[in-house]
């Protein structure tokens, strides 16, 4: 088991990033820390390199183009890719290494953690976020979040796409098993991430869940992705929001609502990308 390369990408991450400092501190396998800083206006470079952490800087805000320097200042062969708002258990490290021997990409799970009193945001992410189970055995694809890679596949596909602000992990995962570079399942190596705690930050990522989904069906014609603009059905019948992300309908008004305004910006992310036509490959 080689050194293990830890790829973080952060951007005004100050108030999340102790806490996953202080996670990687606990880790048992051999690592390092690299942090891509993409012009933070917060203390997030400071605070990773009193941890111990080497921070890189991107000119731009872009996760993929951000990685790609991360793992080009990195020294190990295995990488392992996480968020600054992320926290692996204490073996994740050491998970993702064993697992990267017998497979040249690994994914883990992503636990969803709310708050003592969660709202209907957080509720409605608890029921559906981040199956990388059901990604990697179904898809074959997972996300960023809790993902390793062996550096020869990682450069042989020639890393991120940086034309993908989102969706940059299914489209490497893609390209990799195109190349013949297979992901494997990785039960042990867990991360917690939180849930989103308002309609605002809903929204947010479903119009960037829409676009990229928009990109990947591009791009990937039957294999990934959708276009969900043409597909109102969702936001007119009550549960057809949830059915839409693979969740049985719930009794619950505050999920339903935050369901329906995810699924009205995944169609407004959908038709931006359709009009805009900034295709990829």
């Amino acid at each position: 088991m080689g050194l293990v390369s830890v790829v973080v990408p952060a951007w005004n991450a100050a108030r999340v990033l102790p806490e996953l400092l202080d996670a990687l501190a606990r880790q048992t396998a051999e690592h390092e820390l690299v942090v891509v800083d993409a012009g933070s206006r917060d203390a997030t470079a400071a605070i990773a390199r009193a941890a111990g952490a080497r921070v890189v800087a991107a000119p731009q805000r872009n996760r993929s183009l951000a990685r790609n320097i991360g793992v080009a200042a990195a020294q190990g062969d295995l990488i392992a890719f996480t968020d600054a708002d992320c926290v692996p258990v204490s073996g994740w490290a050491g998970a993702l290494a064993s697992c990267l021997e017998a497979s040249p990409l690994a994914a883990g799970p992503v636990r969803m953690v709310a708050s003592t009193r969660p709202s209907g945001s957080e509720r409605f992410d608890l029921l559906w976020r981040y199956p990388q189970e059901r990604y990697v055995r179904e898809a074959g694809v997972a996300a960023s979040a809790n993902l390793g890679c062996r550096r020869e596949a990682f450069e042989a596909v020639g890393g991120y796409d940086p034309r993908f602000h989102h969706g940059e992990d299914a489209d490497l995962c893609l390209r990799a098993a195109d190349a013949g570079f297979a992901i494997g399942w990785c039960p042990a190596a867990e991360v917690a991430h939180p849930a989103a705690t308002r309609l605002r930050a809903v929204a947010r990522r479903g119009f960037e869940h829409g676009a990229s989904a928009r990109r990947l069906a591009r791009a990937y014609p039957g294999r990934a992705g959708r276009r969900y603009w043409s597909s109102p059905g969702g936001l007119l019948r009550r549960g057809a929001a949830l059915r839409a992300l693979s969740v049985e309908p719930v009794d619950d008004r505050g999920v339903e609502l935050a369901a329906r305004v995810d699924y009205a910006a995944r169609m407004a992310g959908s038709l931006w990308a359709e009009v805009a036509r900034r295709a990829v490959r």
